[in-house]
């Protein structure tokens, strides 16, 4: 899901001027670039990629390295899919693309970003202020990888006995009729 806040009008939404809207900060799946989850994936996998542009803004997504084929547009299916790096996606459509990685060494990492906005959130910066030098500008934004050799998740260890395998039937009442 591609999603932008505007601060001012989140503090004040009933009372602010949608012309006035200037988005800071820009979000896939609820998250602004460092903290997106990556798209954990496989070499010679195919991967479908459901864009689901929720904001007020297009949002144009590039993949670097690899071709998009679109295979379906707002819950209609692709006649003849057709492959592009960049999706131009308007607000409130819906695009279902198919990405085919390559095979190869694992470890890969390719960039998932859009490519009309700003990858920055509210123009945050890092760095020491030197005088005559701004600090470089932190990258941010709607901005996530597919990788081939995602770190593993953390599993959660208790301790006691395991789970069991299967829960128990639970069986209804039998119901009088009348």
């Amino acid at each position: 899901m591609l999603t932008e806040v505007d601060p001012a009008f989140n503090a004040d939404p009933t009372g602010y001027d949608l012309r006035s809207y200037r988005p800071q900060y820009r979000l896939v799946n609820g998250k602004a670039f460092p903290e997106t989850d990556v798209v954990a994936t496989d070499v010679n996998r195919r991967v479908l990629l459901r864009y689901v542009a929720a904001g007020l803004q297009p949002h144009p997504m590039t993949l670097l390295g690899l071709d998009q084929f679109v295979v379906g547009q707002d819950a209609r299916p692709a006649a003849y899919p057709e492959g592009s790096v960049t999706l131009p996606l308007q607000p409130g459509q819906v695009v279902d693309a198919v990405v085919a990685l390559p095979g190869g060494p694992d470890g890969r990492r390719f960039a998932l970003f859009e490519s009309g906005g700003q990858l920055n959130n509210a123009g945050q910066r890092y760095g020491a202020t030197v005088t005559g030098i701004s600090p470089q500008q932190a990258f941010g934004g709607m901005l996530t990888f597919l990788d081939t050799n995602p770190p593993p998740r953390a599993v959660a260890t208790t301790s006691g006995p395991p789970p069991p395998t299967s829960a128990p039937r639970r069986t209804r009442p039998a119901c009088a009729t009348r």
